[in-house]
């Protein structure tokens, strides 16, 4: 990727990021308070830099991708996490 372009793609996976942070309860939302969990919202911007990295797939640098890749591992196992939490909140509820 260009060097004017690299910039703007980094912004725009970390603005996915940090939808998805929030959407997780791990930052607070633009009223500076901690929101409920979304998962679907996680979902969707997992998603998103996940298509980003298909498409983008040999056109970015090291560091892009290196980035990219960090960034989606780290939402993964965040995910995965407050759904595991979710779940067994759930079954312990139904018990």
């Amino acid at each position: 990727m260009s060097d004017q372009n690299s910039p703007l793609f980094l912004t725009l996976v970390y603005q996915f990021q940090h939808l998805a942070m929030v959407a997780l309860g791990k930052l607070p939302g633009p009223d500076g308070k901690i929101g409920p969990i979304d998962l679907d919202a996680v979902q969707f911007s997992i998603q998103m830099l996940e298509m980003l990295e298909k498409k983008c797939k040999g056109n970015l640098t090291n560091d892009e991708e290196r980035i990219l890749q960090n960034e989606l591992t780290n939402l993964r196992l965040n995910y995965v996490e407050e759904y595991n939490k979710s779940t067994s909140k759930n079954a312990a509820e139904t018990k």
